[in-house]
């Protein structure tokens, strides 16, 4: 089965403005998660869906630059710009990919895919519970299942965290975790919402190498010190 995966991103952030564009050891923050997401071989199409905010327009520009495809939809209700997304692209199921993890692994999003293999499933997750890195999480969902959710919740926090209804309502769905074996991983910051997780990154970057897996970028992780 391949799937196309859906990066979201945008602009406007309370605590590290911009950081879509911020740059992670001479490449921009999108660029690294494109990359890391592009090296999927299950993956049909990689889009990114941003806001249709003005702030967005440099962003946008960006990506295209890439000639990587660019949705825009919703700024603040998200669930709907994913649902808008997934059926503008016509599929079944797509990888929803946080666009502040610019070192998602790979072969988890691989592992995920593989996963699917039962039709009735509307959700395959790492983080229900989250044994992984925050920065490492893994949703493939289907698209008829989020559009059911659409229709149930006007919730703001459900609007805004696209997988959020699942995980309180886990009784009416079908969702299937995957565990990394190593809970402990769960408190390792790979993302990227501060200046300080900005800093880090970039250090790992520098330090190991693009192609680091999560198991080496969460161990390393731990050896950083910031520089006041």
């Amino acid at each position: 089965m391949k799937v196309a995966a859906i990066i979201f991103s945008r602009m406007a952030s309370s605590r590290l403005p911009g950081k879509a564009l911020r740059h992670i050891a001479g490449e921009p923050l999108i660029k690294r998660v494109i990359n890391r997401v592009s090296k999927v071989k299950k993956v049909s199409t990689v889009v990114v869906a941003t806001s249709d905010s003005k702030n967005d327009d440099r962003l946008v520009e960006y990506i295209q630059s890439l000639n990587i495809e660019v949705f825009r939809g919703a700024a603040h209700d998200v669930l709907n710009r994913a649902v808008s997304c997934a059926s503008y692209l016509g599929v079944d199921n797509f990888i929803r990919i946080n666009g502040d993890s610019p070192l998602i692994d790979p072969e988890l999003l691989e592992k995920g895919i593989e996963m699917w293999r039962e039709p009735n499933l509307d959700l395959i997750s790492n983080v229900f519970p989250r044994t992984y890195p925050v920065g490492m999480s893994v949703e493939i969902i289907k698209t008829d299942s989020l559009k059911k959710i659409l229709s149930l919740t006007v919730d703001n926090c459900d609007r805004e965290h696209v997988t959020r209804f699942f995980y309180r309502n886990p009784e009416k769905f079908r969702i299937l975790n995957f565990e990394s074996g190593r809970s402990e991983l769960r408190e390792v910051r790979l993302a990227v919402d501060t200046e300080e997780d900005l800093e880090r990154i970039e250090w790992l970057f520098k330090e190991f190498g693009g192609l680091i897996n999560f198991e080496m970028a969460a161990e390393k992780s731990l050896l950083w010190r910031r520089v006041e």
